[in-house]
């Protein structure tokens, strides 16, 4: 007897996947931000008496978050683009999505419309994954 996965159950599967390597993403690129804070800026907080607590909020996590924006943008782009694992494991995805509504024309009208509507996901992904890598490149020309 075969497993059936149900829908719902691979949506979730899908989406505890990519919150767990999304969340691993972000922990990373925080943790990197945090450390390219130079020692002196460290010390310079403790100096003027800041605690652990103040020298972090008032002193590195305004530095970081500088240092920090661009990757996370760029990591927003990936998050976009590899959405499309989420058809393996059986999601409604996009290119499934369209995949499924040609072989439906094909039937329907006998006239294949594949390319057609991978070349409007081509357009798609594109109208969202252009604009936040000119805004990652942008925000690390400012901000670095």
């Amino acid at each position: 007897m075969a497993l059936e996965v149900q829908p719902l159950a691979a949506f979730q599967a899908a989406t505890v996947g990519l919150i767990l390597w999304g969340s691993a993403q972000v922990a990373e690129a925080t943790r990197g931000a945090v450390q390219s804070i130079p020692r002196e800026q460290h010390e310079a907080a403790s100096a003027l008496g800041f605690g652990w607590v103040g020298r972090h909020v008032f002193v590195i996590v305004p530095q970081a978050v500088r240092r920090l924006l661009p990757p996370i943008v760029g990591l927003l782009v990936n998050v976009v683009q590899n959405t499309t694992i989420a058809a393996i494991i059986g999601v409604g995805e996009l290119l499934e999505t369209a995949n499924r509504s040609s072989e439906r024309l094909l039937f329907a009208t006998g006239k294949p419309h594949l390319f057609s509507i991978l070349l409007f996901v081509m357009a798609l992904f594109f109208l969202v994954s252009f604009p936040l890598t000119r805004l990652a490149a942008y925000l690390e020309k400012r901000l670095l």
